[in-house]
């Protein structure tokens, strides 16, 4: 009935406001369907009706939050249509709607979403110091948020993933004793939450997710025996959950991603041929991943890179055929990422990557051709 019926307009508040909710929640169903255009209509419709409202009585909270959905429903619909300036002023607009305070839960998680949007927008551009103040600021407010409401879970949940948005900026821009303090909070935030609800997968992933990544801080602190251990962790608990929900492509992701930080660590002892069948096992999932979604720039980005460190292994081992088969893996690489490159796909990291993996090349042209067999 939401695609059939059209709500009329009417001069009852109370029905004017159901009315534009019904749009609202159409635009979620369409985007929920990658009707992205059509969402967008819906969700223009309903900030439409809400600003109206809003108008009549600026100072109602109710009102302002209800206007602030409405525009982070069509921020969303915008930024899936690629717009991303225009989304980033849409959630700036939401974010004026909304208290900067703790009094009401959810007008505070929504507005601590949309810092985290924006924050998120400000990194893929790379733009470091303004992800870093929205994130910051997110942080900040959830932590006074739980210090009001300890023991509500959609306010843990929300501040470990914050804790994980900063750690991934803090290591990006090379703070690895910040990322490492802030991986293991989102770890302790989400393990009680996971046990008491030991078949939410997506809680487990986030687990999974958090064991990577304090293992990748510690390999990036040279702390490589202290690293073994989450990594091989965050290895077990991926396997169990792919075997789960073999289906579900986030999952087999971060599998792959698990494959890719151990080959990295045995690579850095020098574990050459252990080192190579865990980037073999993260290629092979992630040419999976692409064949399954091949738009995907995040699943082309991922394989780009595992077949970098393919061929960052190779080198370090340097056989005689180990040079010609670290060409051909750096090729693929920089190949994938000149693509995403050439639709504006390639984000501040693979950017690093792409500089990194053609200056590579060059310097393996430059080696003399190894000795002919007699």
């Amino acid at each position: 009935k939401y695609f059939e019926e059209q709500p009329t307009a009417t001069d009852d508040d109370t029905l004017e406001r159901n009315r534009a909710v019904m749009f609202y929640n159409r635009g979620r169903i369409l985007l929920a369907q990658a009707r992205i255009a059509d969402a967008a209509a819906a969700f223009t419709q309903a900030r439409a009706l809400m600003e109206q409202r809003t108008a009549a009585k600026p100072g109602d909270t109710a009102r302002r939050l209800d206007l602030a959905r409405a525009l982070d429903g069509l921020g969303l619909a915008t930024l899936a249509a690629g717009k991303t300036d225009a989304s980033r002023e849409i959630f700036e607009r939401q974010l004026a709607l909304l208290p900067d305070g703790p009094g009401d839960i959810p007008a505070s998680l929504l507005r601590a979403s949309t810092l985290e949007r924006l924050g998120d927008i400000a990194q893929r551009a790379g733009q470091s110091d303004p992800a870093l103040a929205h994130y910051s600021a997110q942080e900040t407010l959830l932590r006074r948020l739980r210090a009001a409401q300890p023991d509500d879970r959609a306010v843990q949940q929300a501040l470990a993933i914050a804790c994980e948005k900063l750690g991934t900026l803090h290591e990006r821009q090379g703070r690895f004793a910040d990322a490492l303090a802030r991986y293991e909070e989102e770890r302790d935030l989400f393990r009680p939450l996971s046990e008491k609800t030991p078949g939410d997968l997506v809680l487990r992933r986030r687990i999974v997710v958090s064991f990577g990544k304090i293992g990748g801080a510690l390999l990036a602190l040279q702390r490589p025996a202290e690293a073994l251990a989450p990594l091989a962790e965050a290895l077990r608990a991926a396997e169990d959950l792919a075997r789960i929900d073999p289906v579900n492509l986030d999952l087999q992701r971060e599998l792959a991603a698990a494959h890719q930080r151990l080959g990295t660590l045995h690579r850095e002892a020098k574990r050459h041929t252990e080192s190579l069948d865990h980037f073999a096992r993260d290629i092979s999932l992630l040419e999976s991943l692409t064949t399954r979604e091949p738009a995907n720039p995040d699943f082309q980005q991922d394989l780009a890179i595992a077949h970098a460190q393919h061929a960052m292994t190779l080198l370090a081992r340097a056989t005689p055929a180990d040079i010609p088969a670290a060409r051909e893996s750096f090729t693929r690489s920089r190949a994938l990422l000149a693509k995403l490159q050439s639709t504006r796909q390639l984000d501040a990291s693979g950017e690093k990557w792409l500089t990194s993996v053609a200056k590579t090349l060059g310097e393996i042209d430059k080696l003399p051709p190894p000795p002919k067999p007699r």
